[in-house]
């Protein structure tokens, strides 16, 4: 007995539903706070453990990624801390990226130059960034995550039309 097209399109519409119904859950389910023992490894006294934006009310476990010719590593239940990049309070330009999404950095379009990045360790310790500058590049723009000589925190997400461009936001630390 064939298989009629109408039964075919009717279960490809029904699993096509439910993939898009589980993407939708996970762009705004509530970002977990990690397990003790799920927190990146301390490859340094000060690696970090949260980026807050209080103005935004947005608080995000961080966790280590590389970049690896053109794949980026990725969470999709925090923020990525470009590992080739040195730690946050260290001299040089630290990279942290996140999707576009409600729960993660759906907000990031919505921060004002002087306002406020926290940055807690895993020492306890908290710095604090102050944003200097937002823009928004082509994606093959990668001079934001150069090396610097200050100490520098560059944050970045997907922007624009099907995320065709990035939103970057630089801040400099103010104390440690």
């Amino acid at each position: 007995m064939p298989i009629k097209v109408s039964t075919l399109l009717l279960v490809f519409s029904a699993g096509f539903f439910a993939y898009t119904g589980y993407l939708l859950y996970q762009q705004h389910a509530p970002i977990p706070d990690p397990a003790p023992q799920s927190q990146p490894q301390a490859a340094s006294p000060s690696a970090t453990l949260r980026l807050a934006f209080p103005q935004l009310d947005i608080s995000l476990p961080v966790y280590p990624a590389k970049l690896t010719g053109t794949h980026w590593d990725y969470s999709s239940i925090g923020i990525s801390h470009l590992s080739s990049t040195p730690w946050p309070g260290q001299p040089g330009n630290a990279v942290f990226y996140g999707h576009d999404w409600p729960n993660l950095l759906g907000r990031l379009h919505a921060v004002q130059i002087g306002d406020q990045i926290k940055v807690t360790t895993s020492a306890g310790n908290i710095l604090t960034y102050n944003i200097d500058a937002t823009r928004i590049v082509s994606p093959d723009h990668l001079e934001v995550i150069a090396p610097t000589p200050d100490s520098r925190l560059t944050l970045f997400t997907c922007t624009g039309f099907l995320d065709s461009q990035r939103l970057v936001v630089t801040a400099h630390l103010l104390h440690s």
